[in-house]
């Protein structure tokens, strides 16, 4: 798996202005993967499926959004991406930062 940042700096000037997960899953036929955004107290922030697929190759980007489509405040977040895979693991976590 392969982040492109590590954190968002949505100032609108172009750089950094969203984040992005790439990964491979393999076997995964029922399920297309996700993945989910939380606050630090636990609570969804943002849900979402890939932006991209190719193949076995899924890419996802998140522009520091909502649900509903508005900016998040800054801080950090939680990401959780699901594989959706049948074998093996199929979660990862990390954290991402947000400013502004």
């Amino acid at each position: 798996m392969s982040l492109v940042a590590y954190w968002i700096l949505n100032c609108g000037d172009g750089f950094n202005d969203q984040w992005q997960v790439r990964f491979v899953a393999l076997k995964v036929q029922h399920n297309a993967p996700q993945v989910h955004i939380f606050d630090l107290a636990g609570l969804p922030v943002a849900q979402f499926d890939p932006t991209a697929a190719q193949g076995a190759t899924y890419t996802f980007t998140w522009r520091g959004l909502d649900t509903s489509g508005h900016l998040i405040p800054p801080g950090s977040y939680l990401y959780r991406v699901d594989l959706g895979a049948e074998t093996g693991e199929d979660t990862m976590m990390g954290s991402i930062a947000v400013a502004y």
